[in-house]
């Protein structure tokens, strides 16, 4: 072994050199590597980690979901309450504009809540937007089967509140059916939610 000269002689000297053989010893036991009880603990810790790490990513979808499905039973409550108080046909329809229905855009790129008076589902003539609905993220997927006047693209609520059809949404993700929420419409214009029988595409 090669000792600096200024480390040459003397009990500081000699020091160092014990010192420096305690290190170049601890150098050559940790290039070792670990042992096979430290390398199964590691693998356990890593195991815990990713499979906490996907238990919360679906949590956090599944909050996503059951915030978005609030959102649409409280602008469909919204519509229903509008045209009781205005007397006229509210439409709830399918908009990625913000300004007009779409009928070719899907629900999860958002809707709008109009004033309908001739009730086609359509804005025009003197109708007015009264909400814009958000487009829905982390990658849920909205669509709506209905029995009725306009079919799934789009709900009008009656001065009655009344909707004359009945229809289902249903919210999906990537977690599949066992996580996916629907919001049933009835003709009276009440809705329910239910987390049991949801199909997805």
């Amino acid at each position: 072994m090669c000792i600096p000269a200024e480390l040459r002689g003397g009990k500081d000297a000699w020091d160092a050199v014990t010192h420096f053989k305690a290190s170049a010893a601890r150098g050559a036991r940790w290039s070792q590597g670990f042992t096979l009880h430290e390398t199964l603990v590691a693998l356990t810790i890593i195991s815990l980690l990713g499979v906490g790490a996907v238990a919360f990513g679906r949590l956090l979808r599944s909050t996503h979901v059951t915030t978005q499905v609030n959102t649409l039973i409280a602008n469909l409550y919204f519509a229903r309450s509008e045209a009781i108080k205005r007397g006229l046909p509210v439409t709830l329809c399918k908009s990625d504009s913000g300004m007009a229905c779409t009928e070719d855009s899907a629900w999860q790129d958002g809707w709008i809540i109009i004033t309908d008076e001739n009730g086609n589902g359509q804005r025009d003539g003197d109708d007015q937007v009264l909400r814009v609905g958000p487009k829905l993220e982390g990658g849920t997927t909205l669509t709506f089967n209905a029995w009725g006047v306009g079919t799934g693209k789009y709900v009008s609520y009656a001065a009655s509140g009344m909707t004359m059809k009945n229809g289902t949404f249903r919210f999906c993700n990537v977690d599949g059916p066992a996580y996916a929420r629907s919001v049933i419409l009835i003709q009276s214009g009440r809705v329910r939610t239910s987390a049991t029988g949801v199909t997805c595409p």
